[in-house]
């Protein structure tokens, strides 16, 4: 899914399929401006938080309200259903009635979190220059340094960990 802006002005979520070189709006936003990114979810599945609700929606457009977030944004959908937020310090997971529990702090930046099947959360925290890991314990340890700049991470379905902006002598 790409999220864009319109030439009017709005914005948008829609689906490139690369096979067929094809663009298609999914969700425009007409109701409301997203306030966060896009987060992947099951069976083809999206959340867009729009201000503290945060909908599900499907390839087809149509969406469901999945719940609240009152702390932190929305940055990632583990496969065992749970929501992890995130705000500048602090990384949580939500639940859909609002309320949230914090599972890893001490951060000063821009996060980006994974979750692997295990339970095992991964962050970039790209102000500090670091990768953390937090064990299913809350144990945080600092896996290397990175280079101090937006990182994003991704976790493929072998659960290797991939990161961007993360080369050169602050890499892993």
């Amino acid at each position: 899914f790409v999220m864009h802006l319109n030439t009017d002005g709005g914005q948008r979520v829609s689906r490139l399929d690369v096979d067929l070189d094809t663009l298609t709006t999914v969700a425009d936003f007409d109701d409301a401006l997203p306030s966060g990114t896009i987060v992947g979810g099951p069976d083809d599945s999206f959340f867009m938080s729009l201000d503290t609700e945060v909908r599900q929606y499907k390839k087809d457009g149509t969406y469901a309200v999945w719940g609240t977030v009152t702390q932190g944004a929305p940055c990632f959908y583990s496969s065992d259903g749970k929501m992890y937020t995130t705000d500048f310090n602090e990384v949580y997971v939500a639940e859909p009635d609002g309320s949230y529990e914090s599972v890893a702090t001490g951060f000063s930046g821009d996060l980006d979190v994974v979750v692997d099947d295990d339970g095992l959360i991964f962050i970039a925290d790209s102000v500090n220059g670091k990768l953390e890991k937090v064990d299913a314990d809350g144990t945080q340890t600092t896996l290397a340094d990175i280079l101090p700049d937006l990182a994003h991470l991704y976790l493929d379905d072998k659960g290797d960990l991939y990161g961007t902006n993360l080369s050169g002598e602050h890499s892993f």
